[in-house]
């Protein structure tokens, strides 16, 4: 019985959802990468689910909308607004203004002016110019141009995000 208890703990945990990496631009704003089976989603800092981004191998097939419903052996589901619902078995919500709620076990919060203020139990917290000012328990530090200009060292979790396009 326990050796079935620790295979069933094993199995769930598997296919948990978690945060991989914040991509911070040097402006401070950032995006959140949510590994879900075998794909990973961004969110942005207000919530939108903006990427689907996996290691692509199997067939794609496409909806009569020509949305992907399926990457290999993944499907995707949609809701009525369009907005995707189900990645695999891990369903995803959304709050009445359309930002995500949840992905799986895995929930979001945010504040009065639209940001992310926690996923799950690590929080977010912002300074006057609505940039990150501490992720969790990592600071982040800026120059007198409003540019990141120091990271504390969160062993690869915030990831600097240099846009080079106009």
């Amino acid at each position: 019985m326990a050796l079935a208890g620790w295979m069933l703990l094993m199995s769930s945990h598997s296919h948990a959802q978690q945060l991989s990496n914040i991509y911070l631009t040097e402006k401070g704003k950032a995006s959140y990468l949510i590994s879900v089976n075998t794909l990973a989603v961004v969110i942005s800092d207000s919530g939108k689910l903006s990427e689907i981004r996996t290691a692509a191998s199997g067939t794609i097939i496409y909806n009569t909308t020509l949305q992907v419903e399926q990457i290999g052996d993944v499907k995707i589901g949609f809701n009525y607004q369009g907005q995707i619902n189900r990645i695999g078995n891990t369903p995803i919500l959304y709050d009445f203004g359309g930002r995500v709620d949840r992905i799986g076990n895995l929930g979001f919060r945010y504040n009065y002016n639209n940001l992310l203020v926690s996923v799950g139990d690590q929080g977010i917290r912002y300074n006057p110019d609505h940039t990150i000012d501490q992720f969790d328990q990592y600071r982040i530090v800026y120059n007198y141009n409003k540019q990141v200009q120091k990271i504390d060292d969160s062993k690869g979790l915030i990831i600097l995000q240099l846009n080079f396009h106009k």
